[in-house]
Formats: structure tokens, C-alpha cells, sequence
């Protein structure tokens, strides 16, 4: 109605405006409009849960007022429709960040939210691209912003409109009046738009975009210049997005007119260092993908590569474009340069750069890797049979080779220059570098194995892998390339490293140890795990066979002179031997093991368990009816032998096959497990709790509805282990259980409420065990569970205890560790489904936790610096009440009898305050609140405090609250 009037106004005479002494002056009307638009995206923001309803209402509401003829209430219409994308993208295509990526529709309601957005997709286009033509700048920002959020809510809905959208951000880009923010964003919508929609729907719009494109490349603005080659990139991928079919005759000319304009940014050397950065980066994306069609230009190129590897401010991103081009499937000759890049990036694995020597290890296995890509794929192999996640490949074995299969002389001299520089590298604590340097050997070693026979003396790289294996750290792909490069080294045919020898040094530190102080073994208690699994993957290759060397395992176990750390790694060397190969064979197999268990040894114990369950793996038909006899007719070792069968079902479970040969003793493991659930060793019935949820994956359906049968016990023990064992099938990684998990899930999250302590943590550990990996199976239970969670947070006298020490009276809180699980839990739903909570409520509430225990208030400064950027506007409403608790947390006072360990953490709390503080000073910019400036000039100026700073590695942070809050002042 009052656009309605204003129209009548506006259609009036000069004369009518006067005689009514009324003008659009006097029009406040338009400020309503505008709070009203304001209070809406607040809604959409702080409660997440009713957006299914709220969508239908409102999206075609916002739609009809984009023609808002008042630019102050269109901006922030636009600004509305955008909170409303954005909380809808999580019940769309999973485009959050919160971790809901996996998350399909799985209801009506959810699907709504979609058709809704999608069903005014074309009101939309109309009218955003008719208002491309204003000349106001927040007008078109505004547009383009919510063009950009359409897209990522709903890929591949402008797919019918490109002929409309396209020509108009042509006209932004061309257009004089457009600044240079204006053409940033045009160009990351550009981006978005190619990368959620189909490759070929952009073909017919080339012609007409590339020259504006081109333009925008040359603008004298670096932000711009750098934005539009990123935009090139993406363009050209679109061009072709598939490499083994030619490039439309029709395209080519754009694609010359990209690369010739790129080249220009490519060859200049006076440029910003962003610029500089991603012109490498667009050249090389541009010759990785069309290079057969610019033949001619490819000289050119390459040596201003090499330059800019050459250049110390470039040569990270030049390493990356080198190994980029190396990769093609278009085998782009690089032998013009091959020689000069692989001296430079093996001099690069000398610097204390690590992000340089990252990339040049990489760009190194690629090269390597073009003369054989067999070691790759075995790698792959070897993550995935250990449960981790596989790499990829680094190229295709199919394409062709950019080298010949022969090792030049300079090649073979290239090799030998890096394999000097690896045993820094392998010997550091860094595993990524680690990794990455033991697999380059490999692929060394087995393209010129003859270079084996120079590791162990000339090149100092097998010690430095020998002292790799018995490293503390030593895990996963670090672990998986080891394994592969001892296996490689023992196939070299090197008769200094045969497969005997090799076995003998590893075995070395553990035999020739001296004897040591009673309880300390000669090498670090985790690196007993990593020697046996490398010892199981030579023994594979032994001439021999497995089963002479099975035998000599079960032989030093069985020796009274042996040492307890020979007999712990024989043990674990036969678990990991017997795992995949039957050794039912051996006959004294079963009674060393057994009389293991007898021994003083607790780890040697330990070890024991480990090999029986894992030999029962490699035959459960014959060892699983005699585990679990054992367990029934050996109490006082129920512990170990239960442990066994969490070795042998955990290994079974993690695949199908092997979940199917565990089906035919379910029922006999299962009344087992049942019988040991309610005893009072919280630990006995943490190892029941894992086989039992492991065991569920046979048949999800059946036993977690037996699960649940027995949460109605009055044994709270019981309800505990039953409640542990959910977590564990939870956390399998699997989708076969989904749907019958999220069934039962809810009546698990009500011991959240138990009265028994120890049934309340475990059901919050559940719950945080569930929200991490699977958070599309609580989203909708959120509404009903943050409650349970708010509540769980707050200090409650009954969970206090006064214990009478002494003269003295000591309270304890039993309830601590229920409520660190909850704020854990509080930190878990903020990262992996923010958009289904109200920020606002959940800082009140996490706020309290500031006043709490040392290790409270640590996840809740995590939470604080998570929510920085996702919801500043709800920190700076409990600013006040945040800085009370900072200020008492950096004035606290340590007592004269103050214990070390309550020293360190009173520091640590202080660190953690100041750098929240540091990221609330840069979150306010300019308008920093007077409390929050108060603190971080005290942080500046107090000694006490910059003495705890300057002591550890956060003595940067004084430099940021500095900044931040000099600035602050400079303008208070």
C-alpha cells in the first residue's frame, strides 16, 4: 500500500506536490521496510528449524519487493534473500560448511524448501538482470551476490537463463561505470556459475564473453587483474572438459585470445606478487589443457617457468605449475627444461621453507613418476588395506611418457643429487614431508634399482628409514610408504638387501639391545606396532614362505631367555602375519600364545591378546570356537581373551567378506558379550562395548533392535556398554546402517537425561561420536537435543562431593567430565551443523563456560573463534558478560604452593584469552566495544601478561591486539 501511494505521488503534478505541502522528503515510510527486511534475515538466521515454513512465505515475498524502488530497503531485501540461500542450502544440495555435505533429502519438507527457491528462479532472473543496468554500485554488488548464493543453494538452476545472464555480466564487466569491486564480483559468480553447471551450456556464450574477459585481464587494478585469470582458468577447463576428445572447432579462437592475453600477464615481470602467482597458475592450467592446440607456444613458455622457479618469490607456485604440466595427459615436453628443474627442485629440499620443500617432493614424485606409475597405485593399495584414506593417483598409467623408459646419465645423476637431500627429510617430524620423501625413493629405486645398492653407505637413506621405523610418531600414510619402499628395496635384487637382511635390521634394535632399567624397552612403545607391521610385509616376500618365519616367532615367544621386548614383537609380528595368512598349521602356536598370558609382562600380556585375536582372523573357523571356549573356561583372563576377540571382530568388520564369515558365530559371541556387559571394569566393558558394535554390522536391523531391548535394564553398567557399543557401530564407516540408526537413534540421546552419571557421559560421548561422522542422522533432532545439551552444561550441586582430607575438606565435581563431553558436543554441532542452531541462545549459553574448569573453558575460546566468522553480531551482543570473564581469567593470581602442572594451565588459559580477544579485536575493526578495548590495551601494557605471551609462540598476538586496538583508539 504505501508503494502504492508513493506511485500516485510520483504521478502527480508539480502543482498537486505543492498545494499538499508533501514530498518524498517526508517519506520515512521506506525505514519501516527496511527494519522489517532486517528483523526477517534475523529470523532466518537465529531459527534455523522453521525455515520450511518460513520459506514458502517469504521467498516469494523478497522476490516481489527486489523492484523496491528505495535503495537503502533493496539493498537490504537482497541482503534478506541472501540469508534465506544460504540457511537453505543445507536442506538442499549440502553446500554448507558445516559438515551437512553428505546430507541427501530425505523428506518432503526438505524438498519444499528447493522447489520453493527453484519455482521463482525466473522472477528472479528478470528482474536482477534488468537492474544489471543501474548505475548504483551497492545495487549491482547486491545482485550479484544474491545471483552468486542461487547458484551454490541451487546447482544448475540458471541453466535455462544463460542467454539472459550472460550478456549482462558482459554489460557489468564493460561497462565504465563499474568499479573495480563491481567486476570482482561479477567474475566470482562467473566462477561459481561454471563450476555448478554444465560445461557445455557455456559453449554458445563464449564468442560474445571472451573479449570482455579479456579486458578485465588487462585492467590496471591487481585485484581485478588477478580475479579474471582465475576466471580464464575455469573458462578454458569448460572449453574442454575432457581431455581425451579434441577441442571444438569453434572454440579456438577463444581459446588463443585467452592465452594470448594470459601469456602478457605470464611474461611480465613487473607485476604484483598475486598477479604474478596466478598467472602461473592459469598458464599452466591453460597448457595442461589445450597445449595440442597451441603447439607453437609451448617454447615460449617453458623458460619463464623455469624463471620463475628460479625466482625465490615465485618458485612455490612455479613447482606446482611445473608438476602440473608433468601430469598432463597431452604429454607436454618438458625435456628443454627437465635437466635445470630437477636440480633446482632438488636444492629446494635443503631449505627450511616447508611449504617449498612440500611442493618440490611433490613435483618430484611426478616427474619420477613419469617414467613408471606402478608404484603409485601400489600405494594406494597398501593405504587402503590400512584402513586409510586412499591418494589419488598421481597421473594416468594409460597417457604417454614425457621421458624415454632408459635412465639418461643425467637423470641418474639428478636421482643420486636427490636421494642426498632425503634423509633429512625422512628423519624429521614432519610426516607429511616424511611421506612424501620415502615414496619419492621408492619410485627411485625402481626405476634404477642398481641406486639400492648405495643407500646404506654412500647414501645415508636406509638408516635414516631404519631409525624412521622405530619412530614414536610413525602413522598411517607415513607408515604405508615405509612399508611400500622396504618392500621395493627388498625386489631390487640387491644382495646387500635381501628380504633376510633386511628382517635382521629390523630386528636390530630390539636383539642387540643392551639389557636396560626394569620396565624400559630399547625403543619406544609405539614403535613396536610399526616394526611389526613392516616385518609382516617382508615376511610376505620371505623365499622361504611365511610359515618358517611364523615358527621362529612362536620360537622366541616361547624362550625363557628371550627378552620382553623380542617377545612383545614376536607376538605382534605373528598377529600381523597371521592376520591374512592361516598359520593353523603350526602346532605350538595356540599353547605360546596361551602361556603368554601367564607371564608378569603386562605389555608382553597385551601383546599376546593382540596376536591371538589376529591369528583367529586368519582362520576363524578353527581358532573363534576356541577363543571363545577360553573366555568361558578361563575367567581370571577374561580380560585378555576378550580383548582377542575385539582384535578378531574389529578385523573382520572392516570388510564385507569379512563381516559375512563372522555371521556364522554371531550367535555365540553374541550371548558372550552379553554376559560380560554389566561387570564393574569400566575397561573390560569398553573392549564388550566395541566387539558388540562391531558385531551389529552383520545384521544392523536384528541385533540393534537387540541392542535396544536391554537399555530398559536397571543395571546402569549395562545401559553404559549398550549405549558405548551404539557409538561403535555409529562410527563404522559405512552407510548400510543409516537408516536403521536414524530410527533408534532418539530413544539412545534420552540418556542424555539419565539420572546414573556414567550413563549421561556415555550418552553424550554417543552423541558427539554421532554428530562428528555422521551429522545428517541428528540434524533433525537438534530442536529436542540442544536443550538436553544446555542443561548439561551448567555446574549442578549435587554432582559435588566434599571429601575429608586430612584437616582439610577437598571438593570433588563428579560431574566434570559429563559436562566437557556436553561442551565437546557444543563444538561438534557448531562445525558440523551450525545452520540447523540459533547462534544467538548458543552464545549465552556456551558463554557460561568461561567461568568453569580450565578445560571447559578452553573448548568454549574454540567455540568463540569458530563463531568470529559465522555470527559476529550474537558475540557482540554478550561482548559485555565476555570480557567480565576474560578480565578475571587474565588478573588470576598463582599461589606460592601452586603445583607446576597448575602453573602451565593457568598460562595456557591466558594464551587461549588473549588470542580470542585478538580475534574479537579484528572481528570489530573500528568499532571496537569499550570493554573489549580496555582488555586489549591491559593485555599490551601489562607485564605479567606479555611475560606469559613472549614465553611460548604466541607473542604474535600482542602485535595483532596492538594493531587492532591502536587503530581502535585513533578513532574512539
Amino acid at each position: 500500500d504505501d508503494d502504492d501511494d508513493d506511485d500516485e505521488m510520483d504521478d502527480g503534478s508539480d502543482e498537486e506536490e505543492e498545494e499538499e505541502d508533501y514530498s518524498d522528503d517526508d517519506d520515512i515510510s521506506w525505514k519501516v521496510r527496511r527494519a522489517a527486511a532486517t528483523l526477517l534475515a534475523t529470523t532466518l538466521r537465529t531459527q534455523p528449524s522453521q525455515l520450511p515454513a518460513l520459506c514458502d512465505r517469504v521467498a516469494p515475498v523478497l522476490t516481489a519487493q527486489f523492484k523496491e524502488r528505495e535503495e537503502n530497503v533493496r539493498i537490504e531485501i537482497f541482503a534478506t534473500y541472501r540469508a534465506l540461500l544460504q540457511q537453505a542450502r543445507a536442506y538442499t544440495d549440502g553446500g554448507a560448511e558445516g559438515g551437512c555435505s553428505d546430507d541427501a533429502m530425505t523428506t518432503d519438507t526438505e524438498a519444499s524448501v528447493a522447489a520453493t527457491l527453484a519455482r521463482d528462479i525466473p522472477s528472479v532472473v528478470r528482474v536482477l538482470t534488468r537492474q544489471a543496468k543501474e548505475r548504483s554500485v551497492r545495487v549491482r554488488q547486491g545482485l550479484l551476490g544474491v545471483l552468486a548464493d542461487t547458484t551454490m543453494t541451487l546447482p544448475e538452476c540458471f541453466a535455462a537463463h544463460l542467454p539472459v545472464i550472460m550478456p549482462s555480466i558482459k554489460m557489468v564487466l564493460s561497462d565504465k561505470l563499474s568499479t573495480s569491486n563491481v567486476k570482482i564480483d561479477a567474475l566470482a559468480f562467473v566462477s561459481k556459475l561454471m563450476d555448478t553447471h554444465e560445461a557445455s551450456m557455456f559453449h554458445a556464450h563464449v564468442g560474445d564473453f571472451t573479449p570482455a574477459l579479456v579486458d578485465t585481464v588487462n585492467d590496471p587494478f591487481y585485484k581485478v587483474t588477478s580475479e579474471a585469470l582465475q576466471t580464464v582458468g575455469k573458462l578454458i577447463q569448460i572449453l574442454r572438459p575432457h581431455l581425451d576428445q579434441p577441442l571444438a572447432p569453434a572454440l579456438k579462437e577463444a581459446v588463443i585470445q585467452l592465452h594470448t592475453c594470459t601469456f602478457e600477464r605470464f611474461s611480465a615481470v613487473d607485476l604484483d606478487q598475486e598477479v604474478k602467482e596466478r598467472a602461473i597458475q592459469t598458464q599452466a592450467c591453460i597448457l595442461y589443457t589445450v597445449a595440442d592446440e597451441i603447439e607453437t607456444a609451448i617454447p615460449a613458455c617453458l623458460p619463464i617457468f623455469l624463471a620463475r622457479l628460479q625466482n625465490e618469490s615465485t618458485r612455490v607456485t612455479a613447482t606446482h605449475a611445473i608438476a602440473q604440466l608433468a601430469t598432463s595427459p597431452l604429454a607436454i615436453d618438458l625435456t628443454s627444461i627437465a635437466q635445470e628443474v630437477y636440480v633446482h627442485l632438488a636444492s629446494f629440499l635443503k631449505q627450511n621453507n616447508r611449504a617449498q620443500r612440500i611442493a618440490a617432493l611433490g613435483a618430484l614424485q611426478v616427474l619420477v613418476d613419469t617414467y613408471d606409475d606402478g608404484v603409485h597405485s601400489q600405494l594406494v593399495g597398501m593405504l587402503q588395506n590400512l584402513g586409510s584414506a586412499p591418494i589419488p593417483s598421481a597421473q594416468s598409467a594409460k597417457r604417454r611418457r614425457l621421458q624415454k623408459t632408459e635412465v639418461t646419465p643425467v637423470a641418474l645423476e639428478a636421482f643420486t643429487a636427490i636421494l642426498a637431500a632425503v634423509p633429512p627429510l625422512v628423519d624429521c617430524n614432519d610426516l607429511t614431508s616424511t611421506q612424501l620423501s620415502v615414496t619419492l625413493v621408492t619410485q627411485i629405486v625402481r626405476i634404477h634399482p642398481a641406486l639400492a645398492a648405495k643407500l646404506q653407505t654412500e647414501l645415508p637413506v636406509l638408516p635414516a628409514l631404519l631409525r624412521l621405523s622405530i619412530s614414536p610418531i610413525l602413522q598411517g600414510t607415513a607408515l604405508a610408504a615405509l612399508r611400500l619402499c622396504l618392500k621395493t628395496l627388498a625386489t631390487s635384487n640387491t644382495a646387500e638387501l635381501n628380504v633376510e637382511n633386511l628382517l635382521d635390521m629390523l630386528w636390530a634394535p630390539v636383539r642387540a639391545a643392551q639389557p636396560t632399567t626394569e620396565g624400559k624397552l630399547p625403543v619406544p612403545k609405539q614403535a613396536f606396532s610399526n616394526l611389526a607391521k613392516c616385518i609382516a610385509t617382508l615376511a610376505a616376500l620371505h623365499t622361504s614362505g611365511v610359515l618358517p618365519l611364523a615358527e621362529r616367532f612362536v620360537t622366541d615367544t616361547a624362550n625363557p631367555a628371550s627378552s620382553e621386548a623380542v617377545k612383545i614383537l614376536s607376538l605382534l609380528a605373528l598377529g600381523e602375519v597371521g592376520k591374512d595368512i592361516d598359520l593353523s598349521n603350526i602346532a605350538q602356536l595356540l599353547p605360546t600364545i596361551s602361556g603368554a598370558f601367564s607371564l608378569p609382562s603386562e605389555r608382553v600380556k597385551s601383546a599376546a591378546a593382540f596376536a591371538l585375536g589376529n591369528v583367529s582372523a586368519g582362520n576363524t573357523g578353527v581358532f573363534l570356537p576356541l577363543l571363545v571356549a577360553e573366555i568361558r573356561s578361563r575367567p581370571a583372563h577374561n580380560y585378555l581373551l576378550l580383548h582377542a576377540l575385539r582384535e578378531l571382530v574389529t578385523c573382520k568388520a572392516a570388510s564385507t567378506s569379512g563381516v559375512q564369515a563372522l555371521s556364522v558365530y554371531v550367535k555365540d559371541i553374541w550371548g558372550l558379550l552379553l554376559e560380560n556387559s554389566a561387570g564393574e571394569d569400566e575397561g573390560l566393558r569398553s573392549v564388550v562395548a566395541e566387539c558388540l558394535g562391531n558385531v551389529v554390522l552383520v545384521d544392523p536391523a536384528k541385533y540393534i533392535s537387540r541392542l535396544t531391548e536391554q537399555l530398559s535394564s536397571p543395571s546402569a553398567s549395562l545401559r553404559c556398554t549398550i549405549i558405548q557399543a551404539f557409538k561403535f557401530t555409529v562410527s563404522a564407516r559405512t552407510d548400510t546402517t543409516d537408516d536403521v540408526l536414524r530410527g533408534v537413534l532418539p530413544m539412545f540421546l534420552q540418556f542424555i537425561g539419565d539420572a546414573d552419571i556414567n550413563v549421561k557421559r556415555m550418552a553424550l560421548v554417543t552423541f558427539n561420536s554421532t554428530a562428528h561422522n555422521k551429522p545428517r542422522l541428528v540434524r533433525a533432532l537438534l530442536a529436542d537435543v540442544l536443550p538436553l545439551l544446555y542443561t548439561e552444561t551448567n555446574v549442578r550441586k549435587e554432582h559435588i562431593r566434599i571429601v575429608q582430607m586430612g584437616p582439610f575438606k577437598q571438593p570433588f565435581d563428579d560431574g566434570l567430565n559429563a559436562r566437557k563431553t556436553a561442551f565437546e558436543c557444543l563444538l561438534t554441532v557448531l562445525e558440523k551443523c551450525p545452520e540447523f542452531i540459533s547462534l544467538p541462545e548458543f552464545v549465552r549459553e556456551v558463554r557460561k563456560g568461561l567461568d568453569d574448569q580450565h578445560d571447559i573453558q578452553i573448548l568454549v575460546h574454540l567455540c568463540i573463534l569458530r563463531l568470529v566468522k559465522r555470527d559476529p553480531e550474537s558475540l557482540v551482543a554478550a561482548m559485555t558478560d565476555m570480557c567480565a570473564s576474560f578480565e578475571t581469567i587474565l588478573t588470576e593470581k598463582a599461589k606460592k604452593t601452586e603445583v607446576k602442572v597448575h602453573l602451565e594451565k593457568m598460562d595456557e588459559r591466558k594464551k587461549a584469552t588473549c588470542r580470542t580477544v585478538a580475534a574479537l579485536v579484528e572481528m570489530c575493526g573500528q568499532d571496537v566495544p569499550e570493554c573489549l578495548l580496555a582488555l586489549s590495551i591491559k593485555i599490551q601494557t601489562d607485564p605479567a601478561i606479555q611475560a606469559v605471551l613472549h614465553s611460548s609462540r604466541d607473542r604474535c598476538i600482542s602485535t595483532v591486539i596492538g594493531a587492532s586496538g591502536g587503530a581502535a583508539m585513533d578513532t574512539s
